[in-house]
């Protein structure tokens, strides 16, 4: 029996394999096969701790990451409320002097031209 692909192989065969070592060979040299088997086991066991304490660890920085984010993009959402409603305001401001700025260039050309008819056709109050 091949021991390359043991995921490829039925459970039931290595089990018949491991029956049939108790009949061929000595109690000594089955403890010692099962001592390797499990310090393997306790290997894998030890290497799954610390994968899964990495794991915990990994949650945690990515926890704690992602509440600092989110916390700065209500802060940049708080900041570009802010900024939007002054530049409301503003916008507001510069329309109302625009509209005053017209009334004072109408006012004014309204002055310039009634002098410029004085001046081409006469006052009207000195004939």
């Amino acid at each position: 029996m091949q021991y390359d692909d043991l995921r490829g192989q039925r459970v039931e065969d290595l089990l018949n394999r491991v029956q049939g070592l108790a009949a061929a060979a000595a109690k000594d040299e089955i403890q010692s096969i099962m001592a390797v088997v499990a310090r393997c086991t306790l290997e894998v066991s030890d290497t799954l701790v610390q994968l899964s304490g990495d794991i915990q660890q990994a949650q945690k920085i990515l926890s704690t990451r992602l509440s600092e984010l989110n916390t700065e993009l209500q802060k940049t959402r708080e900041v570009m409320a802010t900024a939007s409603d002054v530049a409301s305001k503003q916008t507001a401001a510069l329309v109302r002097w625009r509209k005053i700025l017209v009334f004072v260039t109408a006012a004014y050309t309204v002055i310039a031209g009634r002098m410029l008819l004085v001046t081409l056709f006469g006052s009207p109050w000195s004939r």
